[in-house]
């Protein structure tokens, strides 16, 4: 329980990053969640299938 609530908090702090990124270099919408989206997950997917997790979990679950 505890590593996952960690997990959901870096992939926030992520997206928020990405999404700031986003606004910094005036994107419009789609291009604020889709680069969110990219840096809240690409991170975790790299993680998982350097450790040989298939398939990674951010494809797995809803939570993410």
């Amino acid at each position: 329980m505890l590593l996952t609530t960690l997990d959901v908090v870096g992939t926030f702090a992520f997206a928020l990053s990405g999404g700031v990124r986003a606004v910094e270099n005036k994107m419009d919408a789609f291009g604020i969640v889709f680069l969110s989206f990219v840096a809240a997950v690409s991170g975790g997917i790299l993680r998982d299938i350097l450790i040989g997790s298939l398939p990674p979990v951010a494809l797995q679950s809803e939570l993410y």
